[in-house]
């Protein structure tokens, strides 16, 4: 027969084993509400940056038309075209407004410039939008920001 401290023995082995399998269980369940929530904080993080990325519209400001005489190349010519500009922000198109004179003053500079023969190709227009985006983007106040022109487009363009 088994005295009493045999049967003492007996009992913490068990006790030992049920211990082992209780901080197992509870480790487990730790790890995984860790891994959880790390997931579900990268879930709402990510979708949070997808809610705030907005798709800016475009500001399109059109230019009444212009009509100049062209440098003479051997006859009289003479450009008619409708300008658009792509603005980046309104402040731009507040700006653009406010100088008005002034910028259809430069375009014009720039269309009775140039050489009738000098606008018949596509490749020259695009070398005119380049230089008209350049001109309309400097300085219109000493203490004005450059005004933020992305594209130059012609919506009419008619050379005579």
């Amino acid at each position: 027969m088994a005295t009493s401290k045999e049967i003492e023995i007996e009992t913490e082995v068990p006790q030992k084993k049920s211990k082992k399998i209780l901080f197992l269980i509870l480790g487990s369940f730790l790890v995984l509400a860790m891994v959880g929530s790390g997931f579900f904080y990268w879930k709402t993080q990510s979708q949070q940056a997808v809610k705030t990325v907005k798709p800016v519209d475009p500001i399109f400001y059109a230019l009444e038309p212009f009509t100049a005489n062209l440098q003479p190349g051997g006859k009289a010519r003479f450009v008619h075209a409708g300008i658009t500009l792509k603005l980046g922000d309104t402040t731009a198109q507040t700006q653009l407004v406010q100088y008005l004179p002034e910028v259809r003053s430069r375009v014009l500079a720039l269309l009775s410039n140039r050489d009738g023969l000098a606008l018949e190709s596509t490749e020259d227009r695009d070398l005119l939008a380049a230089q008209i985006l350049a001109t309309l983007s400097q300085l219109y106040g000493s203490n004005l920001p450059p005004p933020k022109i992305t594209s130059v487009m012609f919506t009419t363009f008619m050379l005579q």
